[in-house]
């Protein structure tokens, strides 16, 4: 690290190029970058170590949110491996194969039993509802049947007994008709026997 005075330096961080601050060169390209770019502090210990290589070198570590930014090597970063494709996430491109015949029917034949299944339960359920409707209705219609047959009953039962009424005024009205009759006749006979006795005291 260091240094000021080289003339013919290769700035690969920014075009600024002050060869009056501190900075450390790629070990291949041989470009030079301000620690200040790198986000190095200049008191720390001097990362000029003899195999340190830029990012465009390296081809593969990034610091930060920016991708133009050198990064400086460390021996004791560990590189974990990518992580694993979740199941049923879709292939990557580099995995990508024509889909055989089996799979086609298979991905088919599990989209209709989907297809078949959320059928059945929304018929299921239309269905439930319209029976509970229905039943309703029979339920209020059974009611109603029967009020109605108490009503015919009540008013059948007092037809009946008006007619009976009837039946037995029309029989005393026979019998009091007969009376006024007998007592009709009984007048005029009465007054007939009147007449002959006041014809024969003349």
């Amino acid at each position: 690290m260091a240094a000021k005075g080289h003339k013919n330096l290769v700035w690969g961080c920014c075009s600024i190029g002050l060869q009056d601050q501190n900075y450390m060169q790629c070990t291949e390209c041989t470009k030079v970058y301000h620690l200040e770019c790198l986000s190095l502090s200049s008191n720390q210990d001097d990362p000029a170590t003899s195999n340190w290589l830029c990012r465009q070198c390296r081809g593969t570590e990034k610091i930060g949110n920016n991708d133009n930014t050198p990064v400086r090597y460390n021996p004791n970063i560990t590189v974990r491996p990518g992580r694993k494709q979740a199941l049923n996430s879709p292939p990557n491109a580099s995995d990508e194969r024509p889909i055989t015949r089996y799979e086609m029917q298979e991905i088919i034949k599990d989209v209709v039993t989907q297809f078949q299944k959320a059928m059945r339960t929304n018929i299921s359920d239309i269905v439930g509802t319209e029976l509970k409707c229905l039943k309703e209705e029979i339920v209020d219609m059974k009611e109603s049947m029967n009020f109605m047959n108490t009503k015919y009953e009540s008013i059948t039962k007092e037809h009946a007994e008006a007619n009976e009424k009837i039946k037995r005024l029309e029989t005393k009205i026979g019998a009091l008709q007969s009376k006024v009759d007998n007592l009709y006749n009984g007048v005029n006979q009465m007054e007939q026997n009147a007449r002959m006795c006041a014809a024969e005291e003349r």
